[in-house]
């Protein structure tokens, strides 16, 4: 499943849904955020050039 920098800014909820699609991988054991909502965050970080989880945390943190 291909994404784009339009599909991020244009239709934010069509693209929720289609991540809700794919299988939730990590062990059950501490899961505290919901998958679809972990790769919400992280595709615009990473598009936005952030390459490591502290950067995609800091970016997240960033206010408005």
């Amino acid at each position: 499943m291909a994404f784009s920098i339009v599909a991020l800014v244009t239709a934010p909820q069509s693209l929720m849904v289609r991540l809700a699609t794919l299988p939730d991988v990590r062990k059950r054991r501490d899961i505290r955020h919901a998958y679809v909502t972990l790769l919400t965050i992280a595709l615009p970080a990473i598009a936005a050039s952030c390459t490591s989880l502290l950067a995609i945390g800091q970016w997240a943190a960033l206010p408005p």
